[in-house]
């Protein structure tokens, strides 16, 4: 077993892969699983636990085979319930102390991370995972152990290293966090690119678009400006409404039921010059309740009204609008007074 464990195979004659005699009996045998497979992984079993630890840990292939033997921390294995650090090397980053990194699994069960440490584990070596291989010459048949490199594969299957595909599949798209990178490099370098991805963020971009086009068009100011008030309109607390059943924000046929705070977003709404000071005295009155109320309240309740009578201000200009304020009555400043106090509220 010191032989097998130093040199990754057991005494064998020179002239060929014959164990020699005498070790025979005590290892019942001189085929691959009675001599090296007693320590040693094959080059396919190797590649497969490695393509195991990065679906499962998200790693890469040069941590991955470059991890030493995981350490078991004390106590933990006694217990019944195995804690592993794994020593973690990352080359690209910056600075030394950067680099080296340090990740506790524990094997809980069979559906646990750490599981699949403690069966990697069953072979004793110094690197985490190393395979056996040999060089057969004309003077007999070298043998020895070494870990896997990125150009390690399986002889059969596609070309290429599966590693990366398999680590950008499983931290981009089942952990959805990053595995060994920070926040920048995981989104910019492995989200970003990520054709599945982007094919995901189609339809999310373009609720976005509308989203945003729907909250610019609660921003704007909807009402139509005209000089003086047209026949059979009606007044309400902020603006004349020239067609009262046939409102956008309820069903057609029925007397509109909205907050007249939405006056400003209907098409139907009329804003004459006499409707000026109150609407000017409202906007004041909205960014004074800005500061007294939770940002979340003001946001969900008031933001679109005083936004979009930011939008008539700046249409009828600075001079208008300090006019209109100059001129506010009492009875501009009842009427906002209830409506902000929520009397009109049906």
């Amino acid at each position: 077993m010191d032989v097998l464990a130093r040199t990754g195979d057991v005494p064998l004659y020179e002239w060929g892969r014959r164990v020699r005699r005498r070790y025979r009996p005590a290892l019942g045998g001189d085929s691959a699983q009675h001599t090296w497979k007693r320590f040693f992984l094959s080059r396919k079993e190797t590649a497969a636990l490695a393509v195991l630890i990065a679906a499962e840990l998200g790693l890469n292939s040069t941590p991955i085979s470059e991890m030493p033997v995981p350490e078991t921390l004390p106590g933990t294995a006694e217990a019944g319930m195995p804690v592993y650090r794994l020593r973690l090397e990352k080359r690209r980053r910056a600075g030394h102390r950067g680099r080296f990194e340090s990740r506790n699994l524990t094997d809980s069960g069979a559906d646990s991370s750490g599981r699949i440490i403690s069966e990697a584990l069953e072979r004793p070596r110094t690197r985490g995972l190393c395979w056996r291989y040999s060089v057969r010459t004309s003077t007999g048949c070298w043998s020895g152990t070494r870990p896997p490199s990125t150009r390690d594969r399986p002889t059969a299957g596609p070309s290429g290293s599966p590693l990366k595909r398999i680590r950008k599949t499983v931290n981009v798209l089942h952990r959805r966090e990053p595995g060994q990178n920070t926040q920048d490099t995981h989104d910019s370098v492995y989200v970003l690119p990520e054709p599945q991805v982007q094919q995901a963020a189609v339809p999310v971009i373009a609720d976005g678009a509308l989203d945003a086009v729907a909250a610019a068009h609660r921003t704007v100011f909807a009402a139509r400006l005209t000089e003086k008030s047209g026949a059979g309109e009606r007044e309400t607390a902020t603006a004349g409404c020239a067609d009262y059943e046939h409102s956008p924000f309820g069903p057609p046929g029925q007397s509109c039921a909205a907050s007249f705070l939405l006056c400003t977003a209907c098409p139907n709404a009329r804003v004459t010059p006499a409707h000026h000071p109150r609407l000017a005295h409202l906007h004041q009155a909205l960014g004074t309740l800005r500061g007294v109320v939770e940002p979340a309240v003001w946001d969900a309740d008031w933001a679109d009204a005083h936004a979009r009578l930011t939008d008539l201000r700046d249409r009828v200009g600075k001079p208008v609008w300090d006019a209109a304020l100059a001129s506010v009555s009492g009875t501009d400043r009842d009427v906002i007074d209830q409506l902000l106090h929520g009397d009109y509220d049906l």
